[in-house]
């Protein structure tokens, strides 16, 4: 097999459609079909799109067998996973974040696919919602919803989202729903490329500037050149915040996109319109003092009292 050639297909099977996408081992999009499901579209789709190199992968459903059986003739592996413990992209031996992101059709499949949206039951015309499914990657629902607990202090559009949840409903509710939020955007960032938009840049700086040592080995001279000397720009010495974009340029990484209209109206809603345009912004601030604890102020007293 020419492994240059292997696309990487998800299925989303319906009881009358199927979503598909198709992506390439870089991760690109090269192909999103959504079309009913017959025998004729299958195999119009089995013989015109897929090719026999193409490794597919679909949830277990009502009609996954059947269409299995049809694909399978038409290409290199057919992989049906468990929809309670979602295996398939894994077991598809699809190896990027990137490619992960393109198979999850949406946000909210990303947040389906780690257990944070609701559990439902069905019967006739009755639907039941219940608490979150707690399926897939328990490690990444844990570090979301672990993330999640610090919002309330975020002054950014999430904050705003997590603090006007917890006026309405629980603590728990609120940090399960900001979880699912932050699945969303991450997957909204996999697959554009486009960092965060609302980090604060002065944590982010040393989150990466740790994460380039990590990795890299390499450390950055900081303060003036050789032979120079510095110059405090306010008095009692100061501290210099780049703007966000520019902490990612430094980075290598790519530039937040221009906000559209619509994120424009919700920051605007938010009141977070100052955070937007200072983080926007190189500005300097005064540098604080370390506060001297009990501990260090005694032994200071107790060595002027000998003196």
């Amino acid at each position: 097999m020419n492994t240059a050639m292997v696309r990487y297909v998800g299925l989303d099977v319906h009881k009358r459609v199927v979503q598909a996408c198709i992506v390439d081992q870089a991760g690109k999009v090269v192909h999103r079909e959504r079309f009913a499901l017959c025998r004729r579209t299958l195999e119009t789709f089995a013989t015109e799109v897929l090719r026999p190199t193409d490794h597919v992968a679909l949830e277990a459903t009502t009609n996954c067998w059947a269409v299995a059986d049809a694909l399978r003739p038409h290409v290199a592996r057919v992989v049906v996973s468990n929809p309670m413990a979602t295996k398939a992209i894994a077991q598809a031996k699809v190896k990027t974040d990137k490619v992960d992101a393109h198979v999850l059709s949406d946000g909210d499949h990303a947040a389906s696919y780690l257990g944070l949206v609701p559990s439902t039951r069905q019967s006739a015309n009755c639907c039941y919602h219940g608490p979150i499914t707690k399926r897939g990657n328990s490690q990444a629902r844990w570090m979301l919803t672990e993330a999640a607990q610090h919002l309330d202090k975020h002054p950014g559009p999430l904050g705003h989202f997590f603090r006007r949840l917890c006026r309405k409903k629980n603590r728990n509710v609120a940090m399960v729903a900001a979880a699912r939020k932050l699945a969303w955007i991450g997957w909204r960032m996999l697959v554009t490329g486009e960092p965060y938009r609302y980090a604060d840049p002065r944590t982010t700086t040393n989150k990466l500037a740790r994460l380039r040592v990590k990795v890299t080995g390499v450390r950055r001279k900081t303060g003036p050149a050789k032979g120079q000397k510095p110059v405090a720009k306010l008095p009692g010495g100061s501290h210099t915040i780049k703007a966000l974009a520019t902490v990612y340029q430094s980075e290598g990484l790519p530039q937040p996109w221009p906000l559209p209209p619509g994120e424009q109206r919700t920051v605007k809603q938010a009141g977070c319109e100052e955070f937007v345009a200072r983080i926007g912004q190189t500005h300097v601030v005064p540098r604080t003092k370390r506060a001297v604890t009990g501990s260090s102020s005694l032994l200071r007293s107790n060595g002027r009292d000998k003196h």
